[in-house]
């Protein structure tokens, strides 16, 4: 994440998008206009200051500090999946 930040910020007016299911025919940096391309720039530079200042939970988040909502979470949603049809079984 901080070498694209660093890149947005060291090289925002070199930055060009490809759409990557066809990069030789569709090329979207028209999108990158001058306002979106200072944008990312100032972004970047605020982002990387907030880490710098060793504030990673300012960019992403607070950190739960236990997996317990986690694993309920995982278990409630794995009581709730429809159980899979037997390959085997004629029905």
């Amino acid at each position: 994440m901080v070498y694209v930040w660093e890149q947005f910020k060291q090289n925002g007016e070199e930055l060009t998008i490809e759409y990557p299911a066809n990069p030789n025919g569709n090329d979207l940096s028209e999108l990158l206009n001058d306002s979106i391309r200072a944008l990312l720039s100032s972004t970047a530079v605020g982002t990387l200051q907030t880490i710098d200042d060793g504030d990673w939970e300012a960019v992403f988040g607070e950190v739960e500090s236990n997996g317990e909502h986690r694993a309920e979470a995982i278990k409630r949603i794995a009581v709730a999946a429809p159980a899979p049809t037997k390959p085997w079984v004629n029905g």
